[in-house]
């Protein structure tokens, strides 16, 4: 990326640091840079004067500075190369820290730092399209390079709110104009891609509709749609920490809907076995909390489909294929005969539940699904699950944690489920109270702004992924299109 003759790069309206008592030193750099570690770098300022500036001696005084500088450089130098060595680009550091002779003022010394320009968007450029530079150490970055609100004036914190379009400091009329110059095309990218993606749904809507009319996937596309809206207008006006807890959001719940349509597809089709009459709930619709509290021991793992006493007995290998060929055959009455709870009442205002006689289909499919898979357990196998259910009227599943929606998934439709599963976790840094995820003052980063874009294209990559998988096995499956 070419560095403009007129480096414009957004300022912040801070003065440079200035310390009243100090004898020997001045702070030389006057620009104080967006995405650049300025509070570091002043804060190793401050730890000069405190430590070195009151030795008597200036040359002492000096040295005492020059082991400082020496020190940090070193520290700089280390952390860039980590980045390079994640990243597999030279990512070598755009300034350094020294110390010169100040030949035209009152105190002897300058501490400061030389600045590469061409280093700097580089360096931006690189660090934020990394895939193997992970989101916190990006986020550790940025929040490294924000002021927080003791080094502003109250004016000026208010300032900073996207909605105080009338500005009369002079300093801050500069620094919203650059910011904006160097933002706005990044927000536009942002919006192309998302665009994009609503091109997908609405193309989605149209090819649901047509192949499966009740999915519940094709219900949940307007929420979708949504919430693209949504991120757009937060993007605009600059909370983008926002953004990540709405995609963690919408991500799981896309899995939820996902998979719920997929047994619910698989239920139609052995209901049509069986000659059977659909009167099944949504599963994974009915998420709430007192189904939680139904259940005092989630369902977390996909080993837990299978019984201890089967895993045991079989080598891992064998686990493996019998629970993918569980997967590919699992339906409503399945999930619940596997993962269930057994009862002798039902409260559908609670959670979801299946009477006796579906529990007897899951049985069946279980043991028809085993002959074919392993036969030399089947009897076992059908035995562990029929005294489970001996005596017992309903059945009630376990409630699902994310994780185990998650794995689900990919046991289905393979490792391309796998990032849905990533951003998840990665976008948890945004839940939780971890300081180097805090906004603290919007439109202060046009770093997080091109961090954010490789995000929202990944985003892009597991919706039209999730979405197009589900279409994809609705065509595959026999009894698509007659709208159960």
């Amino acid at each position: 990326m070419e560095v403009p003759d007129k480096f414009l790069w957004p300022k912040f309206p801070l003065q440079r640091p200035y310390m009243k008592n100090s004898r020997l030193f001045k702070f030389k750099n006057k620009a104080i840079y967006v995405d650049f570690p300025n509070p570091t770098i002043q804060q190793i300022y401050h730890d000069i004067i405190e430590k070195c500036d009151g030795i008597p001696d200036p040359v002492l005084a000096l040295n005492c500075a020059e082991e400082f500088i020496k020190e940090a450089n070193i520290e700089f130098d280390e952390v860039f190369l980590r980045w390079s060595d994640a990243s597999g680009r030279n990512l070598k550091p755009f300034f350094r820290l020294h110390i010169q002779n100040n030949i035209s003022g009152k105190k002897p010394y300058l501490f400061g730092y030389s600045f590469n320009k061409g280093k700097f968007i580089y360096f931006l450029k690189e660090f934020s399209e990394s895939t193997n530079i992970s989101l916190e150490e990006k986020y550790k970055y940025i929040t490294s390079c924000k002021f927080s609100g003791e080094n502003f004036s109250v004016d000026t914190t208010f300032s900073f709110r996207p909605q105080n379009k009338t500005l009369d400091n002079s300093t801050m009329k500069q620094y919203r104009s650059a910011f904006d110059k160097l933002s706005q095309p990044i927000i536009s990218s942002i919006n192309g891609v998302l665009e994009g993606l609503l091109v997908f749904l609405r193309e989605s809507l149209y090819k649901g509709r047509k192949i499966y009319n009740n999915s519940v996937v094709v219900s949940f596309v307007p929420d979708i749609i949504a919430e693209m809206d949504e991120i757009k207008v937060l993007v605009q006006e600059g909370f983008l920490s926002s953004c990540y807890r709405e995609i963690r959001s919408l991500t799981e719940r896309l899995s939820y809907v996902i998979l719920d349509d997929y047994l619910t597809v698989n239920s139609f089709l052995l209901l049509e076995k069986y000659h059977q009459e659909n009167h099944l709930p949504y599963m994974l619709l009915n998420i709430n909390p007192s189904w939680r509290d139904e259940n005092t021991e989630p369902i977390r793992k996909l080993d837990e489909i299978i019984p201890p006493e089967i895993i045991s007995i079989l080598k891992k290998k064998e686990v493996e294929k019998l629970r993918k060929e569980l997967l590919k055959r699992m339906s409503i009455e399945m999930y619940v005969t596997l993962t269930g709870v057994p009862a002798h009442k039902s409260d559908k205002t609670r959670a979801p539940f299946i009477e006796r006689e579906s529990i007897d289909i899951g049985i069946k499919e279980i043991q028809d699904t085993l002959e074919s898979v392993n036969p030399d357990i089947s009897e076992t196998f059908t035995k562990i699950i029929e005294e489970r259910w001996e005596g017992y009227l309903y059945g009630i599943p376990k409630f699902p944690t994310s994780n185990f929606i998650f794995h689900f998934l990919k046991g289905v439709f393979g490792s391309k489920m796998k990032r849905i599963e990533s951003i998840w976790n990665k976008y948890s840094l945004f839940i939780h109270p971890y300081p180097f995820t805090w906004q603290v003052f919007q439109n202060t980063s046009i770093l997080e702004y091109k961090v954010f874009l490789k995000e929202v294209q990944d985003l892009e990559n597991v919706v039209t992924t999730e979405i197009g998988s589900i279409l994809e096995y609705f065509e595959n499956s026999k009894k698509l299109g007659q709208n159960h």
